[in-house]
């Protein structure tokens, strides 16, 4: 915890330094909120059905789904990003020879990230809260702990990025694949029951299916941990089994770049 801690504090410091990026990153998803309410509007009529047990307005649909790709892209990307800057400035490998942990340094690369990711969050809720969006507010607590399970799901997809950032020098298109795939298979924009039925079989091995299915019934319809039990399950089966396997990745990786002395060759 010390180690996230302090890279917390050093990454704070540096964003103060670039105070106009950080009010035009509130800016930008304020404004996004409002053409997005009246193209919700428009559409509302075609998929009041489909919305029933997820809030039944599509409006806040689609603003829980953004919530929740904020995060995604934040978890997929802060990592790979950073480790490979890391190598490029030889920071990382600076940092590999202090006493700090490397998930501690790993975890403080992306707690920044995640934590700016919710404050712009909030900010967009409540836009959107004031734009007329349902919100059940008496779930925002039981939603935090939906929405960490989704970041723990795709976590383990940055770590992958990352370690193939150590070992291969190179990301690969998987961020972007998983992404893709999540947007449309996960239910961001539009319910997974309008989908074809072949396709929904598909959409029951994105992680991001369960999620905002919880996610959406915890948010905008005020349903219980016991009520939304069967997707979380889900989503910590998808955690345990995704993480263990990125961790040992990354683990590998890391002694390969140590051995082949190209922790600071990018």
């Amino acid at each position: 915890m010390r180690e996230i801690g302090a890279m917390l504090r050093a990454q704070w410091r540096i964003a103060l330094t670039y105070r106009t990026r950080m009010v035009l990153s509130l800016l930008s998803v304020l404004v996004g909120v409002i053409p997005v309410f009246f193209v919700a509007q428009a559409v509302q009529p075609l998929l009041a059905g489909a919305l029933v047990d997820q809030g039944g307005q599509l409006f806040s649909f689609i603003v829980v789904g953004t919530i929740a790709m904020l995060f995604l892209t934040s978890a997929i990307g802060t990592m790979p990003a950073a480790v490979g800057s890391g190598i490029s400035t030889g920071i990382w490998e600076a940092m590999l020879a202090t006493p700090a942990r490397v998930w501690g340094l790993l975890g403080g690369f992306t707690a920044y990230d995640l934590i700016w990711t919710l404050v712009r969050s909030v900010a967009l809720l409540v836009a959107a809260w004031a734009l007329g969006a349902r919100i059940a507010w008496g779930g925002a607590v039981l939603s935090l702990g939906v929405l960490l399970l989704i970041v723990l799901a795709y976590l383990p997809i940055g770590i992958l990025s990352a370690a193939l950032v150590l070992a291969l020098r190179t990301t690969t298109p998987l961020p972007r694949v998983v992404v893709i795939v999540s947007v449309f298979l996960g239910g961001v924009y539009y319910p997974t029951s309008v989908i074809p039925s072949w396709i929904q079989r598909v959409s029951d091995w994105v992680p991001l299916t369960y999620g905002l299915r919880a996610l959406r019934r915890a948010l905008l319809e005020g349903w219980t941990m016991r009520q939304i039990l069967p997707d979380v399950e889900m989503l910590v089966l998808f955690d345990a089994v995704l993480l263990l396997g990125a961790c040992a990745a990354f683990a590998a990786a890391l002694r390969y770049a140590r051995r082949a002395g190209t922790l600071a060759q990018y």
